[in-house]
């Protein structure tokens, strides 16, 4: 194997600065990621990997995954097992990490030749939440969405983990509600909002051409500027006791049922 970059120390003044860049106190434009599914499908989605940082002791077991990754790669961190302790944010540390290179788009910079299906977050909190959110649209082939402010972050690193890597797969933009409102009016793209009081359940809703939507807090719904501007506003039928789902798993259905559509 090639000559390598070791970091025996926790104290390493390079620890210090992944530690920084895992708690969003770095560059905007440089996540530490962890984990090899989240790793793998950064390193394919075509993100610049910066460095790969891998513990002592999964080098050592010539898992055939890890080696594939490693090979012909010159930015390779070998890392002892109490560096990659400290740098994990989970009880037990997978021991591979990479610096990805990765920052949200504008709204003009959404491909839209291929997407039919606009997710719009509006103030969802949970991080496990959004995650999940974004691993379910990239499952039903979903390329584009947007986060609106006062939305979680993307970088937060509960929401890449919860993503599975999903993240680097879609194309995000950041917004306010009103220039995405502005701009889904300017395109044509019809605003849908997902509330419980709707009267229309979502399998009535009118699909055709393009359509954005909305799925707003946890607690309080969608905001109400993005009802008043909405197209249409559905709700999930629900015969049973409960009165709400929880948001991403109401991202699922509907998904399915817009796919299912399309």
């Amino acid at each position: 194997m090639k000559r390598m970059k070791v970091i025996g120390s926790p104290s390493n003044s390079k620890v210090k600065e992944l530690i920084n860049m895992r708690n969003g106190k770095a560059s905007d434009n440089l996540l530490l990621v962890e984990g090899l599914r989240v790793v793998e499908t950064a390193v394919n989605s075509g993100h610049p990997v910066m460095e790969l940082l891998v513990a002592e002791d999964l080098m050592e077991r010539q898992s055939e995954k890890v080696q594939s990754l490693i090979h012909s790669r010159s930015n390779i961190i070998k890392i002892s097992h109490k560096v990659a302790k400290r740098l994990s944010d989970t009880v037990v540390p997978q021991g591979i990490f990479a610096v990805v290179e990765y920052k949200l788009k504008s709204l003009s910079e959404l491909d839209m030749s291929m997407s039919s299906i606009i997710p719009v977050i509006d103030g969802i909190q949970d991080p496990g939440n959004l995650g999940t959110i974004i691993r379910t649209a990239d499952a039903f082939g979903i390329i584009n969405m947007v986060v609106l402010d006062g939305s979680c972050s993307t970088s937060n690193q509960k929401v890449i983990r919860s993503s599975a890597g999903s993240l680097f797969n879609l194309n995000i933009a950041k917004t306010s509600p009103a220039d995405f409102v502005n701009w889904a009016m300017g395109k044509g793209i019809r605003i849908l909002v997902s509330d419980s009081r709707a009267k229309k359940t979502v399998d009535k809703i009118t699909y055709k051409g393009i359509y954005s939507v909305v799925l707003g807090n946890e607690s309080a719904g969608a905001d109400s500027f993005l009802k008043k501007k909405a197209d249409e506003l559905f709700r999930i039928d629900m015969p049973g006791k409960a009165e709400s789902l929880n948001v991403a798993i109401a991202s699922a259905l509907i998904f399915y049922e817009f796919s299912n559509r399309n």
